[in-house]
């Protein structure tokens, strides 16, 4: 009896569980990994990934390699850029011979065969009289696009403002497009945007303008 005693209580030892350790919530593994999932997704949906600068200079860097390879894609033959720099401008000493200079070339891009031309400069000076030749030259061409921008009026209630070109015109010319552009946090332009909400209703940036007037489509009406 006391040999089958000592086996059974021998069995019973072996067999006996131990108590279940609590453990607080932060402890459990799966309680703990979806906190902290859900602390890194609102994180990145509130302020953004930390890593959001350093990829952004390394694409800057990987489009700097490709455009020193020769890998960029090519800009469409159809496009003419031209630069008017201050060496330009000093050669021309008075307002009305820039604008002789600027209607002029209207004349002779229309001739040359241009469907379209895009100023990404606001005429704000001068008068009626002397910006009549370049409204003359843009009813003789095919198509122009005039630059304008928006900017904060400063004063006692701050408002949205609007600089376009020959201001002193009874009717503002058309088509006309925003060249309003916005920085990234270092200070580098990476973004363009296309429809610019202001307070009027959305407007197109240039580049749309001269888009939609490349396709015969006329802001707001066709859109």
């Amino acid at each position: 009896r006391r040999r089958s005693s000592n086996r059974t209580d021998a069995g019973s030892c072996s067999t006996a569980m131990a108590p279940k350790e609590w453990r607080p919530w932060f402890q459990t593994p799966w309680l703990l990994h979806g906190a902290l999932a859900a602390l890194a997704a609102g994180w990145v949906l509130l302020a953004g990934t930390p890593f959001e600068r350093q990829e952004a200079r390394w694409f800057d860097q990987c489009l700097r390699w490709r455009a020193a390879w020769g890998v960029s894609p090519p800009v469409d033959g159809r496009i003419v850029h031209l630069d008017i720099t201050a060496q330009d401008l000093a050669a021309l000493p008075t307002l009305e011979s820039e604008y002789q200079a600027t209607a002029q070339l209207i004349r002779d891009a229309t001739a040359l065969g241009a469907d379209l031309l895009v100023f990404d400069v606001v005429f704000r000076r001068g008068s009626s009289a002397l910006a009549q030749p370049i409204v003359e030259a843009i009813q003789q061409s095919r198509g122009v696009v005039l630059a304008e921008g928006l900017y904060t009026a400063p004063g006692p209630s701050p408002h949205e403002a609007r600089v376009r070109s020959f201001p002193f015109l009874p009717t503002p010319l058309r088509p006309a497009g925003l060249i309003n552009i916005d920085a990234d946090p270092d200070g580098v332009y990476r973004h363009y945007t296309l429809l610019h909400a202001t307070a009027g209703g959305p407007e197109p940036s240039l580049a749309l303008a001269a888009y939609l007037a490349l396709k015969g489509l006329r802001w707001p009406a066709d859109v």
